[in-house]
């Protein structure tokens, strides 16, 4: 704001007038601060000077708009009175600006305008949205009463539990171990106002549910997965499985039945690798991996995200296409985005000749090849939503396809035979690089958690 604009132009001149009489160029202000109330009003500073000078106003918020105005100016000898216009401050936050005054020959002057902020009632924030995990809230009481905070919940610690005038409350909790969203009330009754509320909304348990710690349980692999030889009844699993190391889950395999194959020295035998890669040989079209996981015992409620992840590995005798599938009621439902492709082949894994042609539905396509053109390593990983209440989690894994994997040595060829090649396993290697080199890093899981 420029004072040449406020004064009248005799008053300029006599400014002119005082700067050309003075010995030596001056300019003082009366104080360098201006305390304002938070109401606003009219304040007074004097400055005297003898020099033509400018006056430049940053008392403005980010929009532009003056909360502080020169309204008036009056001058006797070398000494002017401004009078400052200053509006009401309807924030609860202190805001400041500068004036300054900008003279002849002087060190210019800058006078600071500070105004109080509006004291808040009652407590702030009044709400609070938190991750199960989180297990604290801040916030404050305002006024200048006396104030007591307490809340029902004998799980939940306030401090302090009362005080006076405006102070900061720290409430702590323990992480939501349930699978519903939690609430938490805190009262506080302020002396003179009334109670107030702070809600904290905690929502519902987001973690591990079940964790297979592959390569860390080779031992108990080998005594609950191994088969001593070829599985004799189908369809089953053999009475074979593999406990999560923590939480509560179970894999196992499901061998249908070998009705119409032949057989290339495996029908359908479970081992493990050195590292805890659990794997079958002599797997066909209509086996499955079942995953299942439950949480606590508790029913898991509809709008549940349950995240999945793993590593797994395919033989040459097996399809490149398989079918990810998660079981709602009675329905399995695909739990990653489905494909569909036409396949047909001539001419089977067993060298015999075969009329097949089919449409198949897929949704993970695992054809990334090693150097020796097996499959390699693929991580398979993705987020569903239940649309049902359920008492656990169950995902089965298999072959949609009926063709050899793409690109390997059986490429093609219908899959008739159980064999070595029709390899598939869970794997404790990382995945592959995305040349199909093997990373032979040995730190991978099978997990299911629920995703926040």
């Amino acid at each position: 704001m420029n004072l040449t604009k406020l004064l009248p132009a005799g008053l300029a001149a006599l400014v002119l007038a005082a700067c050309q009489k003075a010995p030596e160029p001056y300019m003082t202000l009366e104080t360098k601060t201006l305390a304002l109330e938070q109401a606003g009003g009219t304040a007074v500073v004097s400055m005297s000077s003898n020099v033509y000078y400018r006056v430049n106003n940053d008392c403005h918020d980010s929009n532009g708009n003056y909360w502080a105005r020169i309204t008036d100016s009056k001058s006797e000898g070398d000494v002017t009175w401004f009078t400052f216009e200053v509006d009401g401050n309807s924030s609860s936050e202190v805001r400041t600006g500068t004036v300054r005054f900008i003279g002849d020959g002087v060190t210019p002057l800058k006078l600071t305008l500070t105004q109080d902020r509006v004291v808040p009632k009652g407590i702030d924030p009044i709400s609070m949205s938190a991750g199960y995990s989180v297990t604290e809230s801040v916030f404050r009481v305002y006024g200048d009463g006396a104030w007591t905070a307490a809340c029902n919940d004998p799980d939940v610690t306030v401090m302090p539990s009362s005080g006076l005038g405006e102070s900061e409350i720290r409430v702590t909790f323990p992480e939501n171990a349930d699978l519903t969203d939690r609430t938490i009330n805190v009262d506080v009754a302020i002396e003179g106002d009334r109670t107030y509320r702070h809600v904290i909304s905690q929502g519902r348990y987001a973690g591990i549910v079940a964790d297979w710690d592959l390569n860390n349980m080779v031992g108990e692999i080998t005594a609950t997965f191994i088969d001593g030889s070829d599985q004799t009844e189908f369809p089953g699993t053999n009475g074979k499985y593999l406990n999560a190391s923590s939480g509560s889950g179970k894999i196992e395999y499901y061998a249908c039945s070998r009705e119409g194959y032949s057989k290339n020295k495996f029908v359908c035998m479970r081992s493990v690798g050195a590292n805890g890669d659990p794997y079958v040989s002599g797997s066909v079209p209509g086996d499955w991996w079942y995953i299942t996981a439950d949480y606590r015992k508790l029913t898991i409620p509809a709008g549940t995200k349950v995240k999945f992840y793993f590593v797994t590995k395919f033989g040459t005798a097996t399809s490149g296409y398989w079918m990810l599938e998660y079981l709602e009621g009675e329905e399995w439902k695909p739990a990653l985005p489905v494909s569909s492709r036409s396949e047909s082949a001539t001419k089977a894994i067993s060298g015999a000749a075969v009329s097949y042609s089919q449409e198949i539905r897929y949704n993970f396509a695992g054809l990334l090849l090693d150097s020796s053109r097996n499959g390699a390593y693929m991580a398979v990983e993705g987020t569903f939503t239940t649309a049902a209440d359920m008492d656990s989690i169950v995902l089965r894994f298999g072959q949609a396809g009926h063709l050899c994997l793409d690109g390997s040595k059986n490429d093609g060829l219908y899959i008739d035979q159980t064999q070595s090649g029709g390899q598939s396993r869970f794997s404790a290697q990382r995945p592959s690089k995305e040349d199909g080199t093997a990373v032979k890093t040995y730190d991978q899981h099978v997990t299911i958690e629920f995703a926040e």
